[in-house]
């Protein structure tokens, strides 16, 4: 029986100072297991040199944490979504 997806950990609003590290962390469950996508600004997150998604999925539950290494306000400020 398919379950609606639910998210089960949301980030919280983060402000950092440059140079800095950052991670977010969500969790979300639903059957089947639900894709979490990341977005920066309505544009969806890629992977490079400073930002690393990395997502598993077990018991119906999908964990993913995206990254941000060595963090500028340039390239990296904005509303980062799921």
């Amino acid at each position: 029986m398919n379950q609606i997806p639910k998210f089960t950990e949301v980030p919280d609003s983060q402000r950092i100072i440059e140079g800095d590290n950052l991670d977010f962390v969500v969790k979300a469950t639903g059957k089947p297991v639900p894709n979490i996508t990341w977005f920066r600004n309505k544009d969806e997150l890629k992977e490079d040199n400073h930002i690393k998604i990395v997502s598993s999925d077990e018991n119906l539950e999908c964990v993913s944490m995206m990254s941000l290494t060595d963090v500028s306000p340039k390239p990296h400020s904005g509303s980062y979504l799921i």
